[in-house]
């Protein structure tokens, strides 16, 4: 589906603050918010809108959906089912496939590339279901309906600006303007198409729309993926995945082995390569994968104003016909077959 289509399911609404959770204090504040909504549905690679109430910036911050959990039929706010036994509780006519969510967009891309690299013991040999949908086969398709009820979606950020700093300071209970899903997602651009086995490598806070994409393989059942992560220091976010290996990276050597995570990655060894993260990072899994000839597709980080392509405030450079051309990261992207992009120099 076109992130046009997206854009036209989008809805607007004030939603409850369900959990203010800290995740990380040094040497970022990262923390996850979890909000009641009960719109549409988004898929991994898609991103919301958000303004708390009180607040004195003008526009909204655009992040992206980490994933999403079923709220209890009886739950009162801030109950919620299992992250690891949401789609098991999926009746059978909810959707097909799993849902789950998406890229966290940062207010400032971070400096210099993620490093160092711990392997964990394997998983499985094969693709690991988790826990499937009760009563139905997962399609390989992701239906366009959504499920009904309210869900809480999960967001991952890191403290930086004005704007995240207001969301940081949210108390439970209190409402933020919520706008969206927004967006294509990890199962356009092709991607969908390519076969096991594939890596997914993610970045600080850029973990955020890989473990959604992970969580919804998981889900399937059909394809293998090995997960490369780097931090600054302790890894946060890689709770409930089943990958075939686990790459855990930190800068200063704290977790796993020190260096640049990306110094283990083998892209020749993959159908494809899936990564979000700093800036730099991105550029560097990019020409690992060219220079391989392996396909290679990106979340892309902008500031953003609109969100719906009205405006020219997240543009990205990509080749086209010869020369340059602008496309939105918010309406064509977030999510970019990286043989597209121009990085800047």
């Amino acid at each position: 589906m076109s992130a046009a289509l997206y854009n036209a399911t989008k809805q607007c609404r004030y939603s409850e603050l369900l959990a203010n959770t800290p995740i990380a204090v040094a040497p970022d504040s990262i923390f996850r918010l979890d909000f009641a909504w009960d719109g549409p549905v988004p898929q991994a690679g898609q991103f919301f809108l958000i303004k708390p109430e009180r607040s004195s910036t003008f526009l909204a911050r655009p992040i992206s959906v980490m994933g999403w959990d079923r709220l209890a039929d009886d739950a009162m706010p801030g109950a919620m089912v299992s992250g690891a036994t949401v789609l098991d509780e999926v009746a059978d006519s909810a959707v097909s496939g799993a849902m789950v969510s998406g890229t966290t967009v940062q207010d400032e891309v971070a400096d210099g590339a993620v490093s160092g690299a711990m392997v964990q013991d394997e998983v499985a040999d094969s693709a690991v279901s988790g826990a499937r949908v009760s009563g139905t086969a997962v399609q390989d398709e992701i239906a366009d309906s959504a499920v009904s009820g309210t869900i809480a979606l999960r967001f991952l950020i890191a403290r930086r600006g004005t704007g995240t700093t207001e969301l940081a300071q949210l108390r439970t209970g209190e409402r933020a303007w919520l706008t969206g899903p927004l967006g294509n997602s990890w199962w356009d651009n092709d991607s969908a198409k390519v076969e096991a086995p594939i890596a997914l490598i993610g970045g600080g806070i850029g973990i955020a729309p890989l473990v959604a994409f992970a969580r919804e393989l998981d889900k399937r059942g059909r394809r293998v993926y090995d997960f490369y992560a780097g931090f600054k220091s302790a890894s946060f976010g890689l709770d409930d995945l089943y990958p075939r290996r686990l790459y855990v990276a930190t800068e200063d050597g704290s977790e796993g082995q020190r260096g640049r995570i990306l110094d283990l990655l083998l892209p020749q060894n993959y159908k494809a390569v899936y990564s979000c993260g700093p800036m730099p990072m991105l550029k560097a899994v990019a020409s690992l994968c060219k220079a391989t000839a392996v396909p290679c597709f990106i979340s892309m980080e902008q500031r953003m104003a609109c969100g719906v392509g009205a405006c020219l405030g997240c543009t990205v450079k990509v080749h086209g016909n010869g020369d340059s051309q602008n496309r939105h990261c918010c309406a064509d992207g977030p999510v970019f077959n990286a043989e597209e992009l121009i990085f800047s120099q």
